[in-house]
């Protein structure tokens, strides 16, 4: 049995994009360099006066990896207004810190110089935000509770997940590349899904079920931009820590091939 067949292929997709279809916000690169103030991926941070700069544990300064001002974005459980801002070093499992300013404050201008090369991002990019809908990626944790009814009502077969659905035909894989290139999967997102080279490293019991943000460097976004080696950053976070501003249980880490 062949499990290529379009019309079929065409269903499960509609209907997987139909159960996990959210809004996002996917980011693009502006080639002019940002000023403090500005949305931004890399470059020095807005710091209102009389806060301490975000450092590792050792003491050593993190490096903003991204800064956008919330008022102009408008997402479910997102705050509708202040400076969100992720700093991170270049370890695995990296440090980070998140941090919510409100704006329009006298802030600073000085910052620590890092010792160490800019982990992720080794140029400063102003960037564009543009409303748009993410999906679900295969890889993500809750894909086989999602997809698997979906299986077996188009195709009448019962799976455990997804990888032994398509480990069951010769031409599973083909399935499983054509059904991900029809979700929308953009490279850089706040909000929406995350995805991963390897496999989620969340489970049912940590409740992270919140995606902050993503940049996936293996979509080639920009040279300067690397993470290990064609890897993804992302951000997790609680539902109701999100709607409270409590960044203090989220997670930020990364992974790569």
């Amino acid at each position: 049995m062949s499990i290529t067949d379009k019309n079929k292929l065409k269903q499960a997709v509609n209907l997987f994009k139909q159960a996990t279809e959210k809004e996002c916000y996917k980011i693009t690169l502006d080639k002019h360099t940002p000023d403090i103030l500005d949305n931004k991926l890399g470059g020095n941070p807005y710091l209102p006066v009389g806060e301490k700069y975000p450092t590792t544990s050792d003491g050593k300064p993190l490096s903003l990896l991204l800064q956008v001002n919330l008022k102009e974005i408008k997402l479910p459980n997102f705050p509708d207004k202040g400076i969100f801002e992720v700093f991170t070093n270049n370890d695995f499992p990296c440090e980070f810190a998140i941090r919510l300013f409100d704006e329009n404050l006298e802030y600073q201008t000085d910052f620590p110089a890092l010792d160490y090369e800019f982990p992720f991002v080794r140029r400063s990019f102003k960037i564009k935000l543009s409303k748009d809908k993410a999906h679900m990626s295969l890889n993500d944790y809750k894909a086989d509770q999602t997809l698997c009814p979906i299986i077996e009502k188009i195709y009448g077969i019962k799976a455990e997940s997804v990888i032994d659905f398509v480990d069951s035909f010769d031409d599973g894989w083909d399935w499983y590349e054509e059904f991900a290139n029809q979700l929308n999967n953009h490279a850089i997102t706040l909000g929406g899904y995350p995805d991963f080279t390897q496999s989620d490293p969340r489970s049912d019991e940590e409740e992270l079920d919140e995606c902050l943000f993503k940049i996936d460097a293996g979509s080639n976004i920009a040279p300067e931009i690397q993470i290990g080696d064609s890897g993804i950053i992302w951000g997790f976070i609680n539902e109701k820590d999100l709607q409270n501003k409590n960044f203090n249980n989220a997670v930020v880490d990364w992974d790569c091939c």
